[in-house]
């Protein structure tokens, strides 16, 4: 993993900090809802918890500071076998096209519980408009692998 500056790291601690609104070290799944509120979005409880559950590595059922950093350290060397990400893109493409739509996106997020609260449409839109190189409109898998491994 690439190390962090010490100035990211305070950067990080102070949006943490922010989160933290009781002072308690860790952030609640209440907690982790403001927050997502204060940034626009509109989370079910379900879809918090849903979160919640992707950050909580020690299963306390609230995010701590360690937790919180790791999110956004970079992402160890080639994590992401060519195997792994094979059955990720076929897990996401239903339609057995060889290639992925924004609608398969959407109801792959949407059925792991993220919601249009926290990636609306929009931004799906957008990020499939970004990572699709060939202009077709929808993602091959080589295209799949350059994104995950940039």
């Amino acid at each position: 993993m690439a190390a962090m500056s010490e100035q990211e790291i305070a950067g990080y601690k102070e949006v943490f900090d922010m989160f933290d609104l009781d002072g308690s070290g860790s952030i609640s799944s209440g907690e982790l809802k403001v927050a997502l509120e204060e940034m626009g979005h509109m989370p079910t409880d379900e879809e918090v918890q849903a979160l919640l559950k992707q950050i909580d590595a020690d299963g306390s059922d609230k995010v701590e500071w360690g937790e919180f950093l790791a999110m956004f350290q970079a992402k160890p060397k080639k994590q992401h076998t060519e195997a792994n990400l094979r059955k990720a893109f076929r897990e996401i493409d239903k339609d057995k096209s060889g290639k992925i739509c924004s609608n398969e996106v959407k109801q792959f997020l949407r059925k792991s519980g993220i919601g249009e609260d926290i990636i609306p449409d929009g931004e799906i839109d957008a990020i499939i408009a970004e990572v699709d190189t060939s202009g077709d409109g929808k993602i091959s898998f080589e295209e799949f692998l350059r994104m995950m491994n940039a």
